[in-house]
């Protein structure tokens, strides 16, 4: 079942994790491809997660009605940019010419933020109309 609190249990446990992650990888990773996996595949997912747990806070205090309405855009669009980001190639970087992974990891969390805004402004109007 899907609830305000699992939502941001789940978000907040994930967004600890990364943060563990970061903060003690020396200390858990002692080869490289522990490395490659954390930097490669956690930490580009961070922003969606983080985005994730920034609005299951805001809907902590909103409506039931908008709350659904916003869960079920979050359930598929997370998975399915996690995939996209972690399935990504990792040629090239910088700062000109980011790879295609960077470029998703920050281009998705803004998008699901765009359209939770929108969805949220979208049935909080619709609902108080009534």
């Amino acid at each position: 079942m899907i609830t305000k609190r699992n939502v941001f249990l789940v978000a907040a446990a994930c967004s600890i994790l990364l943060i563990l992650l970061d903060v003690f990888d020396s200390n858990i990773c002692s080869s490289g491809q522990c490395f490659d996996f954390i930097y490669d595949v956690l930490f580009p997912t961070a922003w969606i997660i983080f985005a994730v747990l920034g609005f299951s806070i805001l809907m902590r205090v909103m409506n039931e009605k908008i709350f659904r309405a916003w869960a079920h855009f979050m359930i598929w669009f997370v998975p399915v940019s996690i995939l996209l980001i972690v399935v990504s190639p990792n040629t090239g970087g910088g700062f000109l010419y980011p790879s295609q992974r960077e470029m998703l990891s920050i281009l998705l969390p803004i998008l699901f933020s765009v359209i939770s805004f929108i969805i949220i402004a979208w049935k909080y109007f619709a609902t108080r109309s009534r």
